[in-house]
């Protein structure tokens, strides 16, 4: 077969009506961030206990993944768009990601200011 079963994974977050082609946005996330190495450092620095630092990183990842992921608007708060950051980060971690190392995701930390 042309196409193997990896080569058709769609991600579809949960509860949305929403779906993204993974490896676009993963290409997408690469180019928005300057490489994979520094989209982990800004998931490292959104547990940042400097409300500066964790802010700004917050924005930074906010504002990239909107670019990534394609969505914009009015009603996309910060707030989603890290959700569906977190939430792709940690799909990709469950599927294996491909030459790239695993991101660091404030979902799985014990930080007490990351969403």
């Amino acid at each position: 077969m042309l196409w193997s079963d990896d080569d058709k994974l769609i991600y579809k977050p949960e509860g949305t009506a929403l779906s993204f082609d993974p490896l676009r946005v993963q290409n997408r996330l690469t180019v928005e961030f300057g490489g994979w190495r520094s989209l982990n450092d800004i998931q490292i620095a959104r547990q940042s206990e400097d409300e500066v630092t964790r802010s700004n990183a917050e924005l930074t990842a906010a504002e990239n993944a909107r670019k990534a992921f394609a969505i914009h608007g009015d009603d996309v708060t910060d707030s989603m768009a890290l959700s569906l950051l977190d939430d792709f980060l940690g799909w990709l971690e469950k599927k294996g990601s491909k030459g790239n190392p695993p991101v660091t995701s404030p979902s799985n930390t014990d930080c007490p200011h990351c969403p």
